[in-house]
């Protein structure tokens, strides 16, 4: 595997000789960053490596026709994207404040009707706009859901309860969305809009953290639904509408670099497609965004031999400034710079850090590359060698800096407005430290970190409120 990255390797080096190697070379390290780039995309079974760009490549492309027939779908797509921007806000955090963007009176023309839609050739036919969607069963999700939901908060047999909130959890994930579910979505306390807000006033209470420019999207629910449709259904007018949509909502520059997730979830194991550049990777990133929540989602499909529910459960799309490292530093997950993250965990009512652990944490990364089932995977053997090559540097960092990050968090607490237990990740790109994600404490991992009689029962509230409109 070794000998295509660099003549400096060959086959009777161990893994820990070559991530000392790279520790002394940086010459070595940049070459052996460069041919793993460089390499094939590997198919994966594994749906946390799941990679847009070949899950992409297998969609049907997009065949204009005539000039005539191109020039009319393209105004439909236009026409398309209007009516959902007209439903469209943007929370937008330029570094130092917040304001919301609105595209209200953006939609000159009526909205379409479904003639108007079905008379499109079906291959090509939109499956979206402003006021319809496409949906995958022919049931009332909402009915469902709130049994279930109701099951849960009147059941006294734990067993039951259980059983009741895990159904209950799946279906946000996986059942077609209406009105009332896409509501319940919302509730998530985990997906970034409702807690974003609370770290911008704690940071801007202090200066010390910094956060990256952000812009965060209530995604319109005729999008969404999307993700919730087997992929091998979208069709080339729908990609296009949902890239042009983004492109206009998020007001992107095809010439900048940009970091993507839902409000819950980054795909960042396979970091390609988190790490958006390049004018065609830009133009497409609405295409992305659609891939990794129908990823997310696909973690609670009944199918997985585990069910993993959460992931999906967003109503939120995000673009966000992408913060290069200063150094040459060594990645894993095809692309990610190991930089030195902080885990802490706080207690919003009682103003304090309870826990602090290092998000590269040695025993369990080494574990996950080098003694897992699949640590002889070619991306395992590239990772495992770059985090031992960068562990030193790591945790040398995580040791210096760990107490200012504790002191400085204490700081902005009382100032967050915010309530319960909660894990917020730190990345430190030089010397400065970034805020870049927020969790439920009960939610998060390495939470062991924190004392026992420390812990708190977490409280959820799922019901929403729905403003009926007057007639």
């Amino acid at each position: 595997m070794f000998q295509p990255f660099s003549k400096k390797f060959n086959a009777s080096m161990s893994k820990e000789d070559i991530a000392k190697l790279l520790q002394q070379s940086p010459e070595a390290l940049e070459a052996f960053e460069k041919a793993y780039a460089a390499a094939p995309i590997t198919s994966t079974d594994d749906l946390t490596r799941f990679n847009v760009k070949e899950a992409s490549s297998s969609l049907t492309e997009f065949v204009p026709g005539s000039p005539e027939a191109e020039k009319k779908i393209n105004e439909l797509v236009d026409r398309i994207v209007d009516e959902l921007l007209e439903q469209t806000s943007i929370c937008c955090y330029d570094g130092q404040t917040v304001s919301d963007v609105s595209f209200k009176g953006i939609s000159k023309l009526p909205s379409l009707t479904c003639a108007d839609i079905m008379a499109i050739p079906e291959e090509i036919r939109p499956m979206l706009t402003g006021n319809m969607m496409c949906i995958d069963v022919d049931k009332n999700s909402s009915s469902v859901i709130c049994m279930q939901l109701s099951g849960y908060l009147k059941s006294k047999d734990k067993k039951k309860k259980k059983w009741f909130y895990d159904h209950f959890r799946q279906g946000l994930d996986i059942l077609d969305l209406d009105p009332v579910t896409y509501a319940i979505i919302k509730k998530n306390q985990n997906s970034i809009s409702n807690w974003f807000p609370h770290v911008v006033k704690g940071v801007q209470e202090t200066k010390f953290f910094k956060i990256p420019k952000t812009k965060i999207m209530r995604v319109p629910m005729q999008v969404l639904q999307l993700t919730r449709i087997g992929m091998e259904k979208w069709n080339p007018t729908t990609i296009s509408i949902v890239n042009r949509f983004c492109h206009k909502a998020f007001d992107l520059d095809d010439k900048k670099d940009y970091f993507i997730k839902t409000g819950t979830f980054s795909s960042k194991y396979d970091f390609r497609n988190a790490h958006v550049h390049e004018e065609k990777e830009v133009q497409e990133l609405g295409e992305y965004l659609l891939f990794i929540h129908h990823q997310a989602c696909q973690f609670a499909s009944p199918l997985n031999n585990v069910v993993s529910y959460g992931a999906g459960t967003t109503t939120d799309w995000v673009v966000r400034e992408y913060i290069a490292p200063p150094d040459n530093y060594p990645t894993i997950y095809h692309g990610l710079p190991l930089r030195t993250e902080y885990r802490a965990f706080i207690d919003g009512d009682d103003g304090c850090v309870i826990g602090i652990s290092p998000y590269w944490k040695p025993d369990v990364m080494k574990k996950r590359f080098g003694h897992s089932k699949d640590s002889d995977d070619p991306d395992m053997v590239h990772d495992y060698i770059s985090y031992m090559a960068a562990e030193t540097d790591l945790m040398k960092r995580y040791e210096e800096n760990k107490e200012k990050v504790v002191r400085e968090l204490n700081r902005i607490i009382p100032h967050m407005g915010i309530h319960g237990q909660w894990s917020l990740d730190i990345m430190q790109n030089g010397d400065d430290f970034y805020i870049i994600d927020m969790s439920v404490a009960g939610d998060s991992a390495l939470i062991e970190c924190v004392p026992t009689h420390l812990l708190k029962v977490k409280e959820e509230d799922w019901i929403p409120v729905i403003e009926m409109e007057e007639k």
